[in-house]
């Protein structure tokens, strides 16, 4: 996908096979980070890419209820979104970084 991430990566952590659309969207999420980690120096850990509709459901993801009926609204769903780890940064340092970037257009 980029120089330092994989498909893999990305995956649904339940195995699941990643939609071909869902594929572009993670493509460009892989790009994102890779500006992040260029900019780091640090390698950078995915702990979930790509959910599937049940993944996201079984573990709890971003939904709505409507007319009784769970809809699934996870970015993740749809390749979106990434959660993400830098060692040696916590939470906050990582969102400042994301901040630095994007107000210099990175």
């Amino acid at each position: 996908m980029t120089k330092n991430f994989s498909i893999e990566e990305f995956n649904c952590n339940d195995g699941s096979e990643m939609p071909i659309n869902i594929y572009y969207n993670m493509v460009k999420v892989a790009n994102q980070l890779q500006v992040l980690r260029n900019y780091l120096g640090k390698p950078i850990h995915i702990n979930s890419g790509y959910r599937s509709q049940e993944y996201n459901a079984k573990i709890g993801g971003a939904h709505k209820i409507i007319n009784g009926k769970r809809i699934e609204t996870s970015k993740h769903c749809l390749g979106m979104a990434a959660d993400i780890t830098v060692k040696g940064l916590d939470t906050i340092g990582v969102y400042a970084t994301i901040e630095v970037l994007i107000e210099k257009g990175d």
